[in-house]
């Protein structure tokens, strides 16, 4: 009797993991950052001539690096235009370490983004720019 106690405690403790963990999941999938938003092609115009020498720098290593990934091609551009804005702002806030504004059209293509860096918080993480 003991044993079938046992046994049913443990099936109504996993039971109740698995839903809660459900529901867990249930709750935060809206609040999670994801979708069908892409670039009409596998490649995209940055400007990155907004932000310091460094932070040029930065931008440029990262790009540098996602393209060698063959995944998707990012292109360095000077016009005002370009699909993407990349900078850095240290009165984002103290909260923020950076964040990402994507503006999709009714066909889930990327329009334009907005990249933002701050310069105050990762410095604040022990992040240190290289020095060249």
């Amino acid at each position: 009797m003991i044993k079938k106690a046992l046994i049913f405690s443990i099936y109504l403790a996993v039971l109740t993991a698995l839903f809660t963990l459900l529901s867990l999941t249930a709750l935060a999938a809206p609040m999670t950052p994801h979708g069908t938003a892409r670039f009409e092609t596998p490649t995209a115009t940055v400007n990155i001539t907004n932000n310091s020498r460094n932070y040029q720098t930065v931008w440029r290593d990262a790009i540098r690096a996602w393209n060698r990934t063959g995944a998707f091609s990012f292109v360095l551009s000077k016009q005002s235009d370009a699909q993407i804005t990349a900078q850095s702002n240290p009165s984002i806030g103290a909260s923020y370490t950076g964040f990402t504004v994507i503006h999709v059209n009714n066909q889930d293509l990327i329009n334009q983004v907005t990249s933002t860096l701050n310069p105050t918080v990762m410095a604040t993480f022990g992040y240190r720019l290289p020095r060249k």
